[in-house]
Parts: C-alpha cells; sequence; structure tokens
C-alpha cells in the first residue's frame, strides 16, 4: 500500500505501507508501470537481496524492495531532485543510511557492483545465480 504522506491509513493485517512524498520527483505509485514493478518486486525479492533502482525517481521500488526483504538498496537518477527526495523517503519508511544510498549519476559511470535485482526503466531484471 502507497499512502501519501499528507494522508491517514492504518493499514490491514499483513499490509506492507510505503510511505511517501513525491515531491517533485517521478514516483506516486499510481502508474501502471510503477504498479507492475512492485508486484514483480513481491514475487521476486528474497531475504537479504541487493536491489539497484535505475532512475530512482520517488524512491518507491527501494522503500518497497526493502520493506519486501532485501539488506541492501541502491538507487542512482539523473536528476538531483529525485536523489534528495528518495534519500527522504527511504528515511521516512524506516531504511537504515547503511542500508541504501541514492547518487545523482547513471548506470554506465556510478555504478560498479552486482545486485540481485536491477529496476531499470519500469521493469525488473534479476541476476543469474
Amino acid at each position: 500500500m502507497v499512502k501519501p504522506t499528507w494522508r491517514t491509513y492504518s493499514g490491514k493485517p499483513g499490509d506492507i505501507i510505503i510511505e511517501l512524498d513525491p515531491g517533485m520527483a517521478f514516483g506516486t505509485g499510481t502508474h501502471p508501470t510503477t504498479r507492475l514493478c512492485v508486484q514483480l518486486l513481491e514475487i521476486f525479492v528474497n531475504q537479504g537481496d541487493t536491489f539497484l533502482d535505475v532512475g530512482a525517481g520517488s524512491g518507491i521500488l527501494m522503500a518497497a524492495a526493502y520493506k519486501l526483504g532485501a539488506s541492501a538498496v541502491r538507487g542512482i537518477d539523473i536528476d538531483p531532485v529525485a536523489v534528495e527526495i528518495s534519500t527522504e523517503n527511504l528515511a521516512r519508511n524506516g531504511v537504515p543510511e547503511s542500508d541504501q544510498w541514492v547518487q545523482v549519476g547513471d548506470l554506465a559511470r556510478n555504478v560498479k557492483e552486482r545486485f540481485d535485482l536491477v529496476a531499470l526503466a519500469g521493469s525488473v531484471a534479476g541476476s543469474y545465480r
């Protein structure tokens, strides 16, 4: 469940609630590709997985991956505003600084590590283990 910060929602048993303020960044949870990516994360995230979101936007996919069991989430975006908003939303959702980083850049120049799952341009892919 994606809950905007300005609304109240107590949730039902078993709900995973992502509290989000998208600010000026893309990603409110209502776009079909975002919803599909979250559904894929629900299927494919395993406890302890690492996750990279290329085009992090509001940080919604990183927050979802973390709440579903990822041990570390990383994000990269060409928009400095998106990086700032993603970082704020991750903190808002209880993702410790030690388990996340979000930075300005692109996939080719700034990412050197490997990940179990990657969201890229509205799709999710897993590594082959």
